[in-house]
């Protein structure tokens, strides 16, 4: 029991609501670290039972908690049942590791805060007046004490001038999605794209957000975060599957045929041209620039952890289907980059077409090439899902 001794709150009427605006910086800390031991938040598994509860990665057995008087008081006082609801009523909980992501979420925090003690501190009621700002938070400690490196508070303020460039690098500095590695410039672009949602300004502006104001924008980051991780999980294992083979014989008959264009004795036969200007032959000429070309769409993306496939949706297997107008219009794109938010957006080429009808999308950091057609499939199929679960949600709340 000498674990959770510590959670004992000194004034049993602050019980949390888990609205910033209304709890104190002390007691959203206080919550959120018996949460995470508790809930055991740092052994989820990627996604929700089938149930709609929460899943754990392991199988090893815990203390019960819920017999003993102490955690039943504990679990009041720290809202254990609405909070497990906060996690899990949401139509995101589909996507991988999402309900781990929103707790990270829950952890940015306006203040550094004052005279907590540190749970699990050697020394009881230490304060946390420290240099730096994070070491001015306690650290996340698991049920056995461990400390995590993957989670931690975060400090974004707003009672000071912010800019565009100032809270995106405060979002993507943190820890949300981090199991992922996710590179860095794409976390920042995903982060800028979350608050123009939300402030209408120029990059370079200063302002100040209310509380209202941050918390869209943190749920904005989160959920474009999840949605592009979603899918490129899902990109990856397909296109691994599948990969795209280029034709060696295609390319150089190409490179010939655009060799012959630019030059007349060429394009006439060898047999019947009474000169030769060149002494090298026009399929050795262009056999380098096609082997460039084979390996460029042959090249390698990094590798990934084996997707557990019966716990994924795959929605190239079985593609939507296309409607007429979608087969005339394929996705717009932008410098290279797909501008479609995901639903609607189709691409009229087959998964698994010949290299000829793929079309290739290289991202915004240059490392790899995108089968658009493929992706975009995968946008439309993770759209539909979170919809169809966002249906499913509010029907069983209807008839609640």
């Amino acid at each position: 029991m000498g674990l959770f001794n510590v959670f004992i709150s000194p004034d049993p009427t602050a019980i949390p609501t888990f609205d910033p605006s209304i709890d104190s910086i002390n007691l959203q800390i206080k919550s959120l670290l018996y949460l995470f031991k508790r809930l055991r938040i740092k052994k989820l598994a990627s996604l929700v039972g089938q149930d709609g509860k929460l899943k754990y990665a392991d199988t090893e057995v815990v203390v019960v908690f819920d017999n003993d008087p102490t955690f039943t008081k504990l679990d009041k006082t720290y809202n254990v049942a609405k909070f497990e609801a906060i996690l899990l009523d949401d139509e995101y909980r589909v996507v991988v590791d999402f309900i781990k992501n929103k707790f990270r979420a829950m952890c940015f925090i306006n203040e550094v805060p004052v005279n907590l003690s540190r749970p699990g501190s050697p020394v009881r009621d230490q304060s946390t007046n420290t240099g730096s700002d994070k070491d001015e938070f306690p650290p996340f400690l698991d049920y056995k004490e461990r400390k995590s490196k993957l989670f931690e508070f975060t400090l974004f303020p707003i009672s000071q001038h912010h800019t565009m460039e100032s809270i995106a690098s405060i979002l993507s500095g943190s820890k949300i999605y981090i199991e992922h590695k996710v590179p860095f410039l794409k976390r920042y672009n995903i982060a800028l794209a979350a608050i123009a949602k939300v402030m209408c300004t120029s990059p370079n502006a200063k302002f100040i957000i209310n509380q209202d104001k941050k918390s869209k924008i943190i749920r904005n980051y989160l959920v474009l975060l999840a949605t592009h991780v979603q899918v490129m999980r899902i990109y990856d294992e397909y296109t691994k599957l599948h990969p795209l083979v280029a034709s060696p014989t295609k390319s150089l008959n190409h490179s010939v045929s655009k060799l012959s264009l630019g030059n007349s004795s060429v394009a006439s036969s060898p047999s019947s041209s009474p000169t030769k200007p060149h002494t090298k032959s026009p399929v050795k000429l262009s056999a380098k620039p096609a082997r460039r070309d084979s390996q460029t769409l042959l090249r390698t993306k990094p590798s990934i952890s084996q997707l557990k496939l019966d716990e994924l949706y795959n929605p190239v297997a079985n593609p939507p289907l296309l409607q007429p107008d979608d087969k005339k219009s394929g996705p717009k794109t932008n410098n290279g980059v797909g501008t479609g938010a995901g639903v609607g957006s189709r691409s009229g080429s087959e998964p698994g077409a010949s290299s000829g009808s793929v079309t290739l999308l290289e991202d915004t950091e240059g490392r790899e090439i995108l089968r658009l057609d493929v992706y975009e499939r995968c946008k439309v199929a993770i759209n539909d899902r979170i919809k169809s679960e966002r249906k499913k949600l509010a029907k069983s709340q209807a008839s609640s």
